[in-house]
């Protein structure tokens, strides 16, 4: 763990300073207000680099552009593991983590929801 003395909003600052780029903030939802606060003063004290901040609502900040992305599909056209499951299971895979559901939980999934089990 690293500790940073000083004001992270001036540290921030600093590192970004001068920077063009993308500085993706991800998962905002749990903390909408306080990303909010971080970002404005960022962005009036770094004007280059661009943010992606990825949530469930807005930031509601002056600037922000929304784009609705849909969710992924849990299955496929014809029943099969859609989008959503493949990319679970890439994920899963590049983790370590093998399993893999079983036969009843694939059926639950068919039926419309996830099955009882975890995996």
């Amino acid at each position: 763990m690293v500790h940073l003395v000083g004001d992270p909003i001036v540290l921030m600052r600093r590192a970004l300073a001068g920077r063009a780029g993308v500085l993706v903030l991800d998962n905002c939802e749990h903390l909408i207000d306080a990303v909010a606060e971080l970002v404005v003063p960022l962005l009036a004290g770094c004007p280059e680099p661009r943010i992606l901040a990825t949530s469930r609502g807005p930031l509601e900040v002056d600037g922000e552009r929304s784009v609705p992305v849909e969710p992924l599909p849990v299955l496929d056209e014809f029943g099969a593991d859609g989008a959503a499951v493949e990319l679970l299971f890439d994920r899963m895979r590049a983790t370590g983590t093998s399993q893999e559901p079983n036969s009843a939980e694939r059926a639950g999934r068919a039926a419309g929801g996830w099955g009882h089990g975890h995996w």
